[in-house]
């Protein structure tokens, strides 16, 4: 939903060859391609443990200091079959996220609701009166242009969705969304890389 909308415009700002493409940058395109290339090819030449590799969203998301990760070639093998396994979700609407909310399926759902519409009030009490836990988006991402609503099941699901907010994480929104590692590995594959993967896992999982 939204956060699918945040990710693709990250990865349309990013440096991977298609986005140059995409938004139109044609003299970054060749330039792009030979820096990712040098990338691949010193993460496979390099031996084991000698890589640090920094995941540029931790600082997007403030996180202080340089976080990394070492790729081995074994991690590589790992994160191909899972990323082979796994396949790229189509993004659900509201009305699934809340489906998927009650069912248990997931711990949060992103909802396309305003307060200030006496319809969408009556339903965002309903929800309440049900248990769950509701706030508006600009608590947990202030910058977004869009405002809508967010349904918890619980406190811990919020500690959760602010964490994941903060480190602008991919693989934390996957979990909470409830999807399995090989589904995350997939997207990763697509849109993102191996060591951001593990990178963003071991944000997610640190502390």
């Amino acid at each position: 939903m939204d956060w699918l909308k945040n990710l693709y415009q990250q990865y349309l700002q990013s440096d991977i060859p298609a986005a140059t493409l995409l938004r139109g940058d044609t003299n970054e395109f060749l330039p792009s391609v030979n820096r990712n290339l040098d990338q691949n090819l010193s993460l496979l030449s390099t031996p084991a443990g000698a890589m640090d590799l920094v995941n540029p969203m931790a600082k997007v998301g403030g996180l202080l200091g340089t976080v990394t990760k070492k790729i081995t070639p074994q991690m590589l093998e790992e994160f191909n079959v899972l990323a082979k396994e796994g396949t790229l979700r189509q993004a659900r609407n509201h009305t699934k996220e809340l489906k998927d909310l009650k069912l248990g399926k997931s711990d949060i759902a992103e909802l396309n609701w305003n307060p200030d519409l006496p319809m969408d009030a009556k339903k965002i009490d309903k929800l309440m009166d049900e248990g769950y836990i509701l706030h508006e988006s600009w608590k947990f991402r202030p910058n977004d242009v869009d405002d809508y609503m967010i349904a918890f099941r619980n406190e811990d699901a919020i500690k959760q969705y602010d964490k994941a907010s903060k480190l602008h994480n991919p693989y934390a929104f996957g979990l909470l969304y409830g999807y399995p590692e090989k589904d995350i590995a997939n997207f990763y594959s697509l849109f993102r890389s191996p060591a951001e993967f593990y990178t963003d896992k071991k944000l997610w999982f640190k502390d």
